[in-house]
């Protein structure tokens, strides 16, 4: 991997409008965001420090899915609601919080989500994508998620878009099946550094994460890709996956889904016709 180096931050998107109806009168298609409800991440060292999904990932996917015509439905692995990381949200300035937290207070069905075991092969077939929102919280609840392998695997032998963000490729690592190979062996994708990591983690003072993101997707079999400077957009498309290295990636990673999204119902329309 290349040394990694600080770029350009991400600017809030500060455009959030949580007056709007988010319900819309001509849906395209409906898409599922798997999010952690994990509140405590085991470190290297053996403490424990609290987590959960990324706010801005969340809520800056959500508005540009919903902008593009497409319903948003919730799941997580337990039913439980998410929270979101407190390191996360206290590092914003207090314009961007405020913009965030009201967007994010004004999704209902985010405090309902579903939870994985309940979402069934008929709702399988009426849903168009797959995306993994990151937040350290991901590292502890949502690899070797039968449900989760269940629907992946559904994506894949349909093509639909599987799309994950930073942490959230965590979701990506499930045991294969004997005699089979990792649903995603071979595939070139990225996902959060673990320089990156262990910089943001000294600089808490704290031990790296135990489970290694990045050690863990390679074991597998990925073919992982970096930008690097860490903070800069980049983004991996290879066949129906798509992944963001970081979260100032969201809203281009979730455009690039929506063309993917488009594309698939456009070629289903044609074959209806």
């Amino acid at each position: 991997m290349s040394d990694l180096s600080l770029g350009p931050k991400k600017e809030a998107n500060l455009s959030l409008d949580v007056s709007k109806d988010q319900s819309r009168s001509a849906v395209k298609g409906k898409v599922l965001a798997v999010i952690s409800t994990a509140r405590s991440l085991t470190l290297s060292d053996g403490t424990s420090v609290s987590c959960g999904y990324h706010l801005c990932e969340l809520a800056d996917l959500h508005k540009t899915l919903i902008d593009a015509g497409y319903q948003v439905m919730f799941a997580t692995p337990d039913g439980d609601t998410p929270l979101a990381d407190a390191v996360g949200v206290a590092s914003l300035k207090p314009e961007e919080r405020k913009a965030y937290e009201r967007y994010v207070d004004g999704l209902t069905e985010l405090l309902i989500p579903y939870k994985l075991s309940d979402i069934t092969e008929e709702m399988l077939l009426h849903l168009h994508g797959l995306f993994l929102p990151g937040g350290k919280g991901a590292l502890a609840d949502l690899p070797n998620q039968k449900d989760l392998k269940r629907i992946l695997k559904h994506m894949k032998a349909h093509m639909k878009p599987i799309v994950a963000i930073g942490h959230g490729t965590a979701g990506l690592i499930q045991a294969p099946d004997p005699d089979e190979a990792w649903l995603f062996y071979d595939y070139e994708m990225t996902c959060f550094p673990k320089a990156l990591e262990e910089r943001l983690a000294k600089r808490q003072a704290l031990a790296s994460p135990a489970f290694s993101l990045e050690e863990e997707l390679d074991e597998m079999g990925a073919e992982l890709r970096f930008h690097r400077h860490y903070t800069r957009e980049f983004i991996v498309e290879f066949k129906e996956l798509l992944t963001a290295q970081n979260s100032a990636s969201v809203i281009s990673l979730a455009k690039l889904a929506i063309c993917h999204l488009n594309r698939n119902l456009k070629t289903r329309i044609e074959l209806n016709h």
